[in-house]
């Protein structure tokens, strides 16, 4: 969801057109204000996804799922305290939902726990640049980016040299759209460094939010010449080079990326497109199925592809979005001429956004 700005998302976002219908025609379908919820979270619209998901908890107070999506956007607007809660909520109505969000949960619940060791291993060993580092990186996983290159910052000074560090500060700039800065910083570390796969993966997401493909493409070469299981570049190269004559290459891409991250389901999501565009719907809804265990957000992108099918049209009017809610990944194929004349497109075009 990098690279896109305001004025990108436009004010016709349809697929929040379209579940806010749903929700006109039914005021007491709870499912729908949840997904509304993170659909508006997705189009950066987060005060109204945070009065769509209280509107899903009025309706139900229950719904753990819908605390769970509350706590995320109050954590994403910098309501700790209030995140926190919703997360405990959340956590008490269904101890096990815990299970599928690991990750979030921990960055949530567990905010100043979390952080406390880090901390203190600065505090013991003020002089470590590894450290530093650490907490900074820390820092990144729970979205507090001046706290993490500050962070960062000190154990360059104490390390000039520390390719790692040089990579987090890549990292964080690029998440807050300073892409030009995360391109210097994942240089220096390549200078330092020039083995490090992920740097080069890294390097080449920033290129191709930039619009520099070529650049891009480039690095993701360099980066699985070094380590050909690295899935990152895996994933993220068959975007840029995709043939509509021959979609093997891509295939297998991606489905090496899934072999070697199997519980990833935004990987499953592209390799069920990309299986979608080439005719094996049989294989496609193999990775659909797994994606509709996901979030509301993981079906709210399968929702939305299969829109995007059927009202090309107004896709190609209304790119920003659409390409937000796809995270980028295949706009280059979704924008050629080739997908939307593909012989199973009239087939394609029947199918209408689930209520």
């Amino acid at each position: 969801m990098l690279g896109l700005s305001a004025h990108d998302m436009g004010e016709n976002d349809i697929v929040v057109d379209l579940i806010s219908r749903a929700v006109d025609i039914d005021p007491y379908y709870v499912d729908a204000y949840n997904s509304l919820g993170n659909v508006l979270r997705i189009a950066g619209r987060l005060d109204e996804s945070v009065a769509s998901f209280h509107k899903a908890l009025v309706l139900d107070p229950d719904f753990a799922e819908a605390h769970y999506n509350l706590a995320i956007v109050l954590r994403d607007l910098g309501r700790r305290d209030d995140a926190v809660a919703s997360y405990h909520k959340a956590l008490t109505i269904n101890p096990d939902f815990a299970g599928d969000h690991n990750n979030d949960f921990m960055e949530l619940g567990e905010f100043d726990d979390f952080l406390t060791n880090y901390q203190q291993a600065v505090s013991l060993n003020p002089d470590s640049a590894e450290a530093h580092n650490n907490l900074g990186s820390k820092y990144i996983k729970l979205w507090q980016l001046e706290e993490a290159i500050e962070s960062i910052n000190r154990s360059l000074v104490i390390n000039p040299d520390y390719d790692e560090a040089y990579n987090n500060l890549g990292v964080a700039p690029h998440l807050i759209g300073k892409h030009d800065e995360s391109v210097v910083n994942y240089n220096k570390s390549i200078d330092i460094n020039p083995d490090s796969a992920i740097v080069h993966s890294n390097l080449g997401l920033t290129l191709q939010s930039l619009g520099r493909i070529d650049e891009a493409i480039d690095s993701y070469k360099i980066s699985l010449s070094i380590n050909p299981d690295l899935h990152e570049s895996l994933f993220r190269l068959p975007a840029l080079l995709i043939d509509p004559e021959n979609m093997t290459p891509s295939i297998k891409s991606l489905e090496k990326a899934v072999k070697i991250n199997p519980s990833n389901l935004e990987y499953r999501f592209v390799l069920g497109m990309v299986l979608d565009f080439s005719g094996d719907q049989r294989m496609a809804a193999t990775n659909f199925d797994m994606v509709e265990t996901g979030t509301n957000i993981d079906r709210a992108q399968l929702d939305a592809w299969h829109y995007i099918k059927s009202t090309n049209k107004k896709f190609r009017q209304l790119p920003g979005p659409i390409s937000r809610l796809l995270n980028l990944v295949l706009m280059p194929l979704l924008m050629t001429d080739w997908f939307w004349n593909s012989p199973s497109d009239l087939e394609r075009r029947s199918v209408k956004l689930r209520r």
